[in-house]
């Protein structure tokens, strides 16, 4: 345990406790700062041998939350003051305009969900095809270690592998048609409807594609609503989710061989690892905070480490570059692990932004970003229907941000990008061919 550990989480605590007074349970910042506040504070009981934290790691860490944070807030604001403040009539007019539009925007929603959740399901079993024409069909279910080799090398066709892009559009469009569903049959099918996305995530082998969904359609819920929590709400959902992803992970891990016995971290001397009783935490633990001890190497190793030039934040557009024959160079998705005997391979949201600027590049990109994600919360907070779904798959990189920097992930822009197509077709959709999608009344 060191001085900068325990200030990093003491900061992050501190913080948290400012912005949950002035802003909203599933606002970015607040989303931000209650993931890197239990990390923080993870890592600084020091359960496992990591080495000392380096005073630039912990400074470069503060001044990334700082940015996020401070773009978030200011995101939401530049909309509040953009906004005029109605008198008595034009307030009745808008009143009366909602009322007017509720019924077709109701329409549109549903419509928009049906169409995700069939083009998800079209879409697995394009990938189930996929898999069951190169393996025997139970390895499609019990997600092999071939099945996951072929995946993560390219073996496969792409096509049927992003799917995955799939439910996170239809998780949100399907969280907000429930926020908005009026008879217990719909809320009951679209309940369904959420839920079967993440059935869908399982097939494509990634423990983090469960969960992803099920974060989105939770925030997608709660922004579509209004929902507004207690603190002792708050933490019962903080809990919950803490016990959703720790059984997923654990019981995920089991069933792809990722477990403490076969793990490098079973040869290592530590509290957790030591007593038979805390095996069973040690991993959950390293999930938790070994990309905080991994991005710490990375700085260490920046001196040495050749710059991106912006494709590791912007990879998609590299490679995008590079297949139109231009000199670029995108940082692959799975990056390299870290030395023996902890590896880890996941350097927290500050990753990429710092190998492309260093840390002036955390900052800034990490504000824009902040400032970007407060811009959708503001818009989302005015029903604006893809703002919510555009925001609630954000979100999810939020959450993710201890982890890894999945703003600009592949299947981040293509869940947002997707979920605006429904809507489009959604809205435009012939009223002669409404009756053909199944849609609850």
């Amino acid at each position: 345990m060191t001085i900068q550990a325990i200030l990093l989480a003491v900061l992050h605590i501190a913080l948290l406790a400012w912005v949950r007074r002035r802003r909203e349970f599933f606002h970015p910042a607040t989303l931000w700062l209650v993931v890197f506040s239990t990390t923080t504070t993870l890592y600084a009981l020091n359960l496992l041998p990591y080495r000392a934290m380096l005073v630039e790691s912990a400074l470069i860490l503060c001044a990334g939350t700082l940015a996020f944070v401070g773009g978030a807030m200011l995101g939401d604001r530049l909309l509040a003051r953009r906004a005029p403040t109605p008198d008595n009539e034009g307030r009745e007019a808008a009143e009366d305009a909602a009322d007017h539009g509720r019924a077709a925007s109701a329409a549109v929603v549903e419509r928009a969900a049906t169409l995700g959740l069939v083009g998800l399901w079209a879409w697995t079993l394009l990938f189930i095809v996929q898999v069951a024409a190169a393996f025997p069909l139970q390895e499609v279910f019990i997600t092999s270690y071939e099945v996951r080799q072929a995946i993560s090398k390219q073996n496969l066709a792409s096509i049927g592998v992003k799917y995955t892009y799939a439910t996170l559009a239809a998780a949100a469009l399907c969280a907000i048609a429930l926020a908005g569903a009026t008879t217990p049959k719909a809320r009951w099918i679209w309940t369904a409807g959420v839920f079967s996305t993440a059935v869908s995530a399982y097939l494509s082998t990634g423990r983090s594609n469960i969960i992803l969904p099920l974060l989105v359609a939770g925030v997608a819920y709660a922004v579509a609503s209004g929902l507004q929590l207690t603190l002792k709400r708050q933490l019962t959902v903080a809990g919950v989710g803490a016990v959703i992803v720790l059984v997923v992970f654990t019981v995920g891990g089991s069933i792809i061989g990722k477990t403490f016995e076969n793990n490098g971290l079973s040869k290592v001397s530590s509290v957790l690892t030591d007593h038979t009783l805390l095996q069973p935490l040690a991993l959950p633990y390293q999930y938790a905070t070994g990309p905080i001890a991994a991005f710490d190497v990375q700085v260490r190793t920046l001196p040495v480490t050749p710059s991106t030039d912006g494709c590791a934040t912007f990879a998609v557009i590299c490679q995008v570059g590079s297949a139109a024959g231009f000199q670029m160079a995108a940082m692959p998705n799975i990056r390299p692990f870290t030395a023996p005997p902890m590896t880890w391979n996941t350097y927290t949201a500050m990753d990429r932004p710092l190998l492309d600027a260093g840390a002036a590049g955390v900052i800034g990109l990490l504000f824009l970003t902040g400032t970007t994600a407060g811009v959708l919360f503001g818009l989302a907070n005015r029903g604006g229907l893809f703002a919510t779904a555009a925001y609630a798959i954000a979100a999810s990189a939020v959450l993710y941000a201890p982890v890894q920097n999945n703003f600009l992930a592949p299947h981040i822009v293509g869940g947002v990008l997707l979920s605006g197509l429904a809507i489009i077709v959604a809205r435009f959709w012939p009223e002669r061919l409404v009756r053909l999608l199944p849609v609850p009344n």
